[in-house]
């Protein structure tokens, strides 16, 4: 409780901290934010997906696709 003057002081700041990260991660529950993490589970169950050992291996990878 340092810093504050009474622990209802201290409540209300612990409850204003827990609903602005709420509202700073909204968009992940947002329909097309999902909608979009639900194609990304279809491809992974469908093994429509590339692993990379290393990062040089994948940053080749995408160089290759923009040629």
């Amino acid at each position: 409780q340092r810093g504050y003057k009474t622990p209802t002081e201290y409540v209300r700041a612990l409850i204003d901290s827990d609903t602005r990260d709420i509202r700073e991660q909204a968009y992940f529950w947002s329909e097309a934010w999902q909608a979009g993490e639900r194609e990304t589970d279809e491809d992974i169950a469908a093994e429509r997906v590339e692993i990379f050992d290393t990062m040089d291996e994948l940053l080749a990878d995408l160089m290759d696709e923009d040629e």
